[in-house]
C-alpha cells in the first residue's frame, strides 16, 4: 500500500502572533535603533530636568536673597520712623520753639547714622528748618498753619522715593506727622543719601557673579551693587517694569542695564512699595545648558552609528553560512562555522537527513494511507496484534501524551475519578479482552508532575472467528478544554463574588451608582443609591425628572446648569454636590460622573458614582464656624495687646514720678542738715511717694490675685453707709478732693462684706471720678437700700466715657483718653478690681455715661436688721521694744534699723540666716523681722529652728511676694504674720504695741 502524501492531511493550528517578514539585517538595525534612541531620549530628558531643577534652585535662591535684603531695607525704614517719632515728641517742638528744636538738632548727633539731615516742614510741605542750615529768624517767628486731624487720626508716615537730579544730590526722605494740641502742625523728616542705601545693600549677601538693585515705587534705581555710578537715579528697563506690574514678588528673565539678559527675583516692601531686585546674568547659564544638551544629542548619534556598523558586520558573518545551508544543504558548508548556533543547525540538518533516509525505508513496507494517518494524527493511537498486549504500536501523539522514550519503560499513572487504574483496567487492555470502551475520561500523571486529561475510546480487533486478536485505542487530549471550562467556572464565580462585594460596598460605604440614558430618558439607580435617597433597598428605574424630584429644590437647578455646561464643553467627567429631598435629616451626596458622546459629539449617557459626604460637609461647616470664632478671638487679642502696651507706658510713668521725687529728695537730704525745715519736708515727700509706690504694688498684686481667683474675703456684718462716710471724710482731709465740691448722701444699710475690699471699691470709684472730672465739677456719693439690695453710686459731671470704650471699661488695662501731662495717672486696673471685688461680694457693678458725666453703681445683697459692727482695739506703742532684724539687703537693713531706732526701739541686725538665728536665740527679742530670701539659711528655716529651740516671741516674715501661698508658707514655718515690702509703718507699730509673749521675750 502506498503512503498518502503529507499535503493531503488537514492539520489544525492555533493562531499565534505573526511577525513581519524581513531580513536579519533589518531586525538587527531595528534592535539597535530601539536600544539607542530611547536611551538618548532619556538622557536628553534627564538633562532637561536637571536644567529645570537648577533653574528652580536659582529662582529660590534669588527670591530668598531678595526677601532678606528687603527685610534689611524695611528694618532701616521702620527704625527711621521710630526714631523720627521719638524726636517728634521733643518738648521744644511741641511748644512751637523751633529755634530751640534747631539748636538741639545742631548740638546733638543725628539719631540714625544713615541720616544726612533732619528737615521740618509745615503741613503744606514748606520747609521750616534743616539741621544742616542756619535757622531763619523770619520763619521762626511766623505762625505755622495747623490743620485738623483727618478723621481724628494722625496720617501715616511717608516714605518718598529717590529725589534730586543726579550724583551727590540724590537722596530719599522719610517723614512722620507731628501733632500739637490735637492738630497736624508739622512734618518731621529725615533725608537719607543714596550712598547710605548703597552701604546697606553692601552689608547683605549678593549672589556670585550677580547684582542687587534697590528701586523706589516709581521704578527709579536708589542703589545698585553693580556699576552704581552709572545707573543710580535711572529707571529700570521697560520690559522689567511691565513684567513686575503690581505683583509683590516674583522671578523673571528680563533685560540687563549693561546689555544682554538677566534672571532676576524681586520683592516689594509693603511699607513703602520700594523693591529689591537680585539677579544674575542669563547668557552664561543659557550657553552652558545649550552646550550640555548638544553634547548629549551628539553622544546619542555616535552610539547609534556605532551600533549600526556593528550590526552590519554581524549580519555578514551570519548571512553567508545561512545562505549556503539554504541553497546547498549541510554538505555545502563543510568547514568550520564561526557562529555556534549555525554550526548546530548544520549538524542537525545532517542528522535529520540520515533519519529521513531510514524512515523512508521503513515507510515503504507499510500502507501509505495508514502510515500517514497514524504518524500525523493529533490523536494518540495504540495498536496491539495480540490479546495480551505484549507488543503495542503507538503513534507520536500517544508517545508524547504518555512520555514513552525509546529504550526506557514509561513510568506514568492512569486514574479515573481520582482512583488509580491497574494495567488490566486500561482501555487498550480492556478492548483486547473483547470490551468496547467509549468516552472514558482518564488522567495521566507523569513523574515530573505534569497531568493530562484524556478522552479514551477502544475497540477490539476480531479474527475470522469473532475472537479478539488485538485492539485499537485512541486518546484525545482534552486538558485545555477542561482547563478552559474550569477557568470559565472560576470567572463566573468571581463575577458573582464581585457583584456581592459591590452590594456590600454600597451597604457599608454609603456608596451608590446610577446610569442615565438620554435617548430613552431613563435613570437606573443601584440599591445602594436608592438607600441614600431614602427608598427601598432595591434597584430603581425612573426618569430624569423623577430623579431630580429627589434632589433638594435649591440644588436641582445647579445640577442642570453644571451638566449643560459640561455637555457644551464636551467634558469627559463632571463632579457636583447636592442635598437630597424628602428626608428627615439633611443628607449631602457627592457625585463623579463619566459622560459618553457619539462620534458627532451628541451626549448619549451618564454613568456615575455617588458617595454620602454628609459628615464631611458638617465638618467643613464647623470648620468655617471655628475660623470665624478664631477671627473674633484674634481681634479681641489685638485689642488686649494694645491695652497692655498702654498699661506698660502708664506704669513707667507712674513709677518714674515717685522715683524722681524720692531721688530729688534724697539729693536734698545729702546737701542740708537733718534738722533743717527743708529736711522735714523732704522726708515727708519720701514717705508720701513710698506709700504711693506701695499702693501701686498692692493694686497690681490685688488684681493678679483676683484674676487668678486666689483672693480670700474676711467677711463680717458692717454698716456700708457709715464706712463710706468715714472713707470719704478721710479722702477730704488728705486733700484728694479739695478741687471738687463733694456731696455725700448715705443711709445706715448693712452688708456682709470685707471692710478692706469694700474700701478699695469706694476708693477706686471716687478716685476715678476725680481723675476724669475737670476742677470745680461736683462729685456725688450715695448709699441707699433698694428692696433686698444695697446700692452704692458715685456720680461725676466729667466729659463722659466714649461710646466705643464703654463696653470695655471694666476690662484690664483699659483707660479713657489721657492728656499729654498724664494728670489722670493710674494703671487701668482700678475698675477691673472694682468689678471682681463686687462679684466676690455676690454683687455687680454697672455704668451709665453721657456728655453730662458718668454714674457708677455697685449693687450687692443687703442684711436685714442692724448687726453689731465689730470694733478693733489698738494699743499705742509707747514702750521701747527689743527688735532683731535679719535682712541681707544692706540699704533696706540700714533704713529699717534707723527708723526703729528713731522710734525709740533697741535694734540688733544680721545680714544672713545663720548669724541671724544665733542673734535671735541669744537676744530673745520682743519682735523679730526676718527676710525670706536669705543666704545661708532661708527665712523659713530660721523660723522653724527658732521655734524648735523654744523661742516664743513675735516673728514676722518680710518678703517681696504677697500671694496667698506665700502667706500660708510663712505661717506654717512658725511666723506670726507676713508683711510685703515696703513694710507698712502703721502695721509694724501695732505689732510693736502688742504685749510681750513667752518667758524669753524682752520688754
Amino acid at each position: 500500500m502506498k503512503p498518502l502524501p503529507l499535503q493531503s492531511l488537514k492539520r489544525t493550528h492555533r493562531p499565534r502572533l505573526r511577525w513581519p517578514v524581513a531580513s536579519l539585517r533589518t531586525y538587527l538595525l531595528l534592535v539597535i535603533v530601539v536600544a539607542t534612541v530611547p536611551l538618548g531620549a532619556l538622557t536628553s530628558w534627564l538633562m532637561a530636568q536637571e536644567i529645570l531643577a537648577s533653574r528652580r534652585q536659582l529662582s529660590q535662591g534669588l527670591i530668598q536673597t531678595a526677601g532678606s535684603l528687603a527685610l534689611m531695607v524695611e528694618r532701616e525704614q521702620v527704625s527711621s520712623i521710630d526714631a523720627l517719632t521719638i524726636l517728634s515728641h521733643t518738648t521744644s517742638l511741641k511748644e512751637g520753639n523751633l529755634a530751640g528744636f534747631h539748636a538741639r538738632l545742631v548740638r546733638l548727633p543725628l539719631i540714625r547714622p544713615s541720616w544726612s539731615r533732619v528737615v521740618l516742614t509745615d503741613p503744606e510741605g514748606h520747609t521750616l528748618l534743616r539741621s544742616t542750615d542756619p535757622v531763619d529768624p523770619v520763619l521762626m517767628g511766623a505762625a505755622v498753619p495747623a490743620r485738623p486731624l483727618p478723621g481724628g487720626m494722625l496720617p501715616p508716615p511717608r516714605i518718598q522715593g529717590l529725589r534730586g537730579a543726579s550724583g551727590n544730590d540724590l537722596f530719599t526722605r522719610i517723614a512722620v506727622p507731628v501733632e500739637v494740641q490735637g492738630r497736624l502742625a508739622y512734618w518731621l523728616a529725615a533725608d537719607i543719601h543714596a550712598s547710605a542705601w548703597q552701604s546697606l545693600i553692601g552689608q547683605g549677601h549678593s549672589p556670585h557673579a550677580g547684582y542687587v538693585t534697590v528701586f523706589d515705587e516709581g521704578y527709579r534705581i536708589i542703589a545698585r551693587s553693580l556699576h552704581p555710578e552709572r545707573f543710580v537715579g535711572q529707571m529700570l528697563p521697560q520690559d522689567g517694569r511691565a513684567r513686575m506690574g503690581n505683583k509683590a514678588s516674583g522671578f523673571q528673565k528680563t533685560s540687563l542695564l549693561e546689555g544682554g539678559d538677566t534672571y532676576v527675583a524681586w520683592q516689594r516692601i509693603a511699607l513703602s512699595q520700594w523693591g529689591i531686585g537680585v539677579g544674575v546674568a542669563a547668557t552664561p547659564l543659557d550657553r552652558g545648558n545649550l552646550w550640555a544638551i548638544s553634547m548629549a544629542v551628539l553622544a546619542a548619534l555616535i552610539s547609534l552609528l556605532a551600533g549600526v556598523g556593528l550590526s552590519l558586520f554581524v549580519v555578514r558573518r551570519v548571512n553567508e553560512p545561512l545562505h549556503a545551508l539554504a541553497t546547498g544543504g549541510a554538505s555545502a558548508v563543510p568547514g568550520e562555522i564561526a557562529v555556534h548556533e549555525i554550526a548546530q543547525l548544520r549538524d542537525a540538518m545532517r542528522s535529520a537527513e540520515a533519519q529521513r533516509e531510514q524512515a523512508r525505508e521503513r515507510l515503504e513496507a507499510k500502507a501509505a494511507e495508514f502510515e500517514t494517518l497514524f504518524n500525523t494524527s493529533p490523536i494518540g493511537l495504540s495498536i496491539t496484534q495480540d490479546p495480551d498486549c505484549r507488543v503495542v504500536l503507538r503513534n507520536p501523539a500517544k508517545v508524547a501524551m504518555f512520555g514513552f522514550r525509546e529504550g526506557q519503560v514509561a513510568s506514568y499513572e492512569m486514574l479515573q475519578n481520582g482512583r488509580p487504574l491497574q494495567p488490566h483496567e486500561h482501555p487498550l487492555q480492556r478492548a483486547a479482552r473483547g470490551e468496547t470502551v467509549w468516552n472514558q475520561e482518564v488522567e495521566v500523571r507523569h513523574p515530573d508532575g505534569k497531568v493530562l486529561r484524556l478522552l479514551a475510546h477502544a475497540v477490539p480487533l476480531l479474527d475470522g472467528h469473532g475472537h479478539p486478536r488485538g485492539a485499537i485505542a485512541t486518546y484525545v487530549d482534552i486538558t485545555e478544554r477542561m482547563l478552559a471550562q474550569e477557568r470559565l467556572m472560576r470567572a463566573r464565580t468571581r463575577l458573582q463574588d464581585s457583584q456581592h462585594l459591590v452590594e456590600l460596598a454600597q451597604e457599608a460605604g454609603d456608596v451608590g451608582f446610577f446610569d442615565r440614558v438620554l435617548a430613552t430618558d431613563t435613570v437606573t439607580m443601584t440599591s445602594g443609591l436608592a438607600r441614600l435617597f431614602g427608598l427601598d433597598r432595591r434597584a430603581v428605574e425612573t426618569s430624569w425628572v423623577g430623579w431630580l424630584a429627589r434632589v433638594h429644590p435649591d440644588d436641582a437647578p445647579v445640577i442642570e446648569a453644571t451638566l449643560a455646561q459640561a455637555w457644551a464643553e464636551q467634558a469627559q467627567q463632571v463632579v457636583f454636590k447636592f442635598r437630597t429631598a424628602g428626608q428627615a435629616e439633611e443628607r449631602w451626596l457627592s457625585s463623579r460622573t463619566v459622560m459618553l458622546y457619539s462620534t458627532e459629539g451628541t451626549p448619549l449617557r451618564l454613568i456615575g458614582v455617588m458617595v454620602d459626604v454628609t459628615a464631611q460637609q458638617q465638618v467643613e461647616q464647623e470648620r468655617a464656624r471655628l475660623i470665624s470664632q478664631e477671627h473674633q478671638a484674634r481681634l479681641e487679642a489685638e485689642r488686649a495687646n494694645r491695652a497692655k502696651d498702654e498699661f506698660l507706658a502708664m506704669l513707667g510713668h507712674e513709677l518714674r514720678n515717685p522715683l524722681s521725687a524720692i531721688s530729688a529728695a534724697i539729693e536734698v537730704l545729702n546737701r542740708i542738715s537733718s534738722q533743717d525745715e527743708q529736711a522735714v519736708k523732704v522726708r515727708t515727700i519720701i514717705t508720701r511717694q513710698t506709700r504711693h509706690l506701695a499702693r501701686l504694688m498692692d493694686d497690681l498684686m490685688d488684681v493678679a490675685r483676683v484674676i487668678a481667683g486666689k483672693i480670700h474675703l474676711s467677711r463680717q456684718p458692717l454698716n456700708l453707709g457709715a464706712m463710706v462716710g468715714r472713707l470719704v471724710h478721710t479722702m477730704q482731709v488728705s486733700g484728694l478732693l479739695q478741687a471738687h465740691p463733694l456731696s455725700v448722701h448715705t443711709e445706715d444699710v448693712w452688708v456682709n462684706g470685707d471692710a478692706m475690699r469694700l474700701e478699695q471699691i469706694v476708693n477706686n470709684l471716687v478716685t476715678n471720678a476725680v481723675k476724669y472730672s475737670p476742677p470745680e465739677r461736683p462729685i456725688t456719693v450715695r448709699v441707699h437700700r433698694d428692696g433686698t439690695k444695697v446700692k452704692l453710686e458715685v456720680i461725676d459731671q466729667g466729659f463722659g466715657i466714649p461710646a466705643h470704650l464703654l463696653p470695655h471699661i471694666f476690662d484690664l488695662f483699659v483707660q479713657g483718653e489721657r492728656t499729654l501731662d498724664r494728670r489722670q495717672g493710674g494703671l487701668g486696673i482700678g475698675l477691673t478690681l472694682v468689678r471682681r471685688l463686687a462679684e466676690l461680694h455676690d454683687g455687680e457693678v454697672a455704668v451709665r455715661s453721657g456728655t453730662e458725666g458718668s454714674v457708677f453703681t455697685v449693687t450687692m445683697p443687703a442684711l436685714d436688721g442692724e448687726p453689731v459692727e465689730p470694733t478693733a482695739d489698738s494699743v499705742p506703742a509707747t514702750t521701747a521694744r527689743e527688735v532683731v532684724l535679719v535682712e541681707d539687703n544692706a540699704d533696706a537693713r540700714e533704713a529699717l534699723t534707723t527708723m526703729l531706732t528713731l522710734q525709740g526701739h533697741h535694734v540688733q541686725a544680721a545680714a544672713e540666716g545663720r548669724s541671724g538665728l544665733a542673734l535671735l536665740l541669744a537676744r530673745r527679742p520682743h519682735l523679730a523681722l526676718v527676710d525670706i530670701g536669705l543666704p545661708g539659711l532661708t527665712g523659713y528655716e530660721v523660723a522653724r529652728q527658732a521655734r524648735a529651740a523654744g523661742h516664743t516671741g513675735w516673728m514676722i516674715a518680710v518678703s517681696g511676694y504677697g500671694q496667698q501661698q506665700d502667706v500660708q508658707l510663712a505661717l506654717e514655718a512658725g511666723f506670726d504674720a507676713h508683711m510685703v515690702k515696703p513694710i507698712d509703718g502703721a502695721a509694724l507699730e501695732r505689732w510693736l504695741a502688742r504685749a510681750p509673749r513667752g518667758p524669753g521675750a524682752a520688754a
